[in-house]
This record gives structure tokens, sequence and C-alpha cells, in this order.
């Protein structure tokens, strides 16, 4: 088990703040909120909108959202996308 398996966390959207260079997003895992601060082009990939359900993966210096990924009848892990 990769270090960014154990630090993936499932989440919904609850705020995302647009900015001209960087997006603020709010996340809520459970009872707690998580923030995290990414590009604003990046973030408009992801088309995140509030209620919207993500995972949060923890790194050691940052917090990233991404989309769920689905595994594939039949396949291991879909990766981790590092």
């Amino acid at each position: 088990m990769s270090l960014y398996e154990r630090n993936r966390f499932p989440a919904r959207v609850k705020h995302v703040q647009a900015g001209s260079a960087i997006d603020r997003i709010v996340a809520q895992i459970g009872e707690f909120e998580i923030e995290s601060l990414m590009i604003h082009q990046d973030a408009e990939k992801l088309h995140l909108r509030p209620g919207d359900s993500v995972m949060v993966v923890i790194k050691p210096t940052e917090v990233v959202v991404q989309r769920p990924r689905h595994k594939a009848a039949g396949h291991g892990s879909a990766g981790t996308g590092d």
C-alpha cells in the first residue's frame, strides 16, 4: 500500500471560491472540513461544485482534491495517479 493510498479520504465539496490565479476548495470529511488551494486552471478541469463527491489526498506538504476513481470489474486498483 502506497503512502497516497493510506492518505486518501472520500469527501464532499462544501465550497468552491474561484480566484484569478488560485481557487480555494473546502471539502467535508465526516465531521471535519479541509481546505485545498490549487491553481485556477487545474481546479477548472475538475468542474467542482458544492455537493460533489471527491477524494481528498493528503500529502506531507499539500492537500489535493480529486474525483473518485472507479475500479474496473475484475481488475485491481485504478492506481494512485502519482
